[in-house]
């Protein structure tokens, strides 16, 4: 199994599970690899670039993600949970059984992802874009505990309490 380098100074994930807290990740690309069986806590990655890597078995918590790209990624049995996305962009990726769970979104853009089999409650999602083929199955659940499926065919953009979904032009 291939090594992936989280911070290139401090940390290294190899097979087996790791766990990590409390470090930043800043400013570098991290491509071709498997992260896999870890528990990151309170990280925050800032301005990286996830390129090609497979991120399976992983639970992110109380994580900060700013600025990041994950372009042509895959993601299974992972869940993010309390975390804050903020201007990230998720292009060609693949979700697989991954949960979200009150993580908050802001102007973040899903670009020809695909979601299967995964969960999406109680997340907030602030001026977000998803494109027509994005969202197979997520599921949201608004302040009200009502759950939206967004359909493979819509194209939106979600702010508030991503009850009110506007079509993007």
């Amino acid at each position: 199994m291939k090594t992936a380098i989280m911070n290139i100074e401090k940390t290294v994930i190899t097979g087996t599970y790791v766990s990590i807290s409390n470090e930043v990740v800043a400013s570098v690309t991290i491509a071709d690899e498997q992260i896999a069986g870890g528990k990151y806590e309170n990280m925050v990655f800032e301005n990286v670039l996830f390129e090609n890597c497979t991120i399976q078995a992983s639970v992110f918590l109380e994580t900060n993600f700013i600025d990041c790209k994950f372009l042509n990624c895959n993601f299974s049995f992972t869940k993010f949970k309390s975390c804050n996305l903020v201007e990230c962009t998720f292009e060609n990726c693949k979700f697989s059984i991954t949960n979200s769970l009150k993580s908050n979104y802001q102007t973040c853009t899903f670009l020809d992802t695909n979601w299967n089999n995964g969960a999406f409650r109680d997340n907030k999602l602030m001026d977000c874009s998803l494109d027509t083929k994005t969202s197979h199955h997520i599921k949201i659940t608004n302040d009200d505990e009502r759950n939206t499926t967004l359909s493979s065919n819509e194209a939106f953009t979600l702010s508030g309490a991503a009850v009110q979904l506007q079509m993007a032009a």
